[in-house]
């Protein structure tokens, strides 16, 4: 399966794109209807240990998607309970969310339509 068909098909995918939905109509409602971002800034994401670790091993492609199209550092952090994520857009726009366990690729998932959001750039882009 291609890395779109993989995302598009995520069983917990369209529960990730409402809350996305919700989260982009907060942000345009915060900056009166423009998403801050900052095009001198490398976006990245992180996470816990545990989660990162099973994202580069099990969803090593979604990974480097994220990397090679959208430019971001990816990595694990210390400074994030188990489960949860952060994406840092730019030092403005960070959005920090929970992953159940076994709901892995639903997340990794999530990040990428969400940094795609934020970028002005679909999944299927790169």
């Amino acid at each position: 399966a291609t890395l779109a068909e993989a995302v598009l098909g995520s069983a917990g995918y369209c529960r990730a794109l409402r809350e996305l939905r919700c989260e982009m109509a907060r942000l345009r409602n915060s900056t009166n209807g423009t998403a801050v971002v900052d095009t001198q800034y490398q976006g990245r994401l992180e996470a816990h240990k545990d989660l990162m670790s099973v994202w580069t091993t099990k969803y090593s492609t979604h990974v480097g998607y994220i990397k090679s199209c959208y430019g971001y550092t990816v990595g694990p952090t210390n400074l994030l309970p188990e489960h949860k994520a952060r994406i840092k857009v730019n030092p403005r726009t960070i959005k920090t969310y929970h992953v159940n366990p076994g709901e892995e690729e639903d997340g990794i998932c999530y990040a990428i339509k969400y940094i795609g959001t934020m970028e002005g750039k679909s999944t299927t882009e790169c």
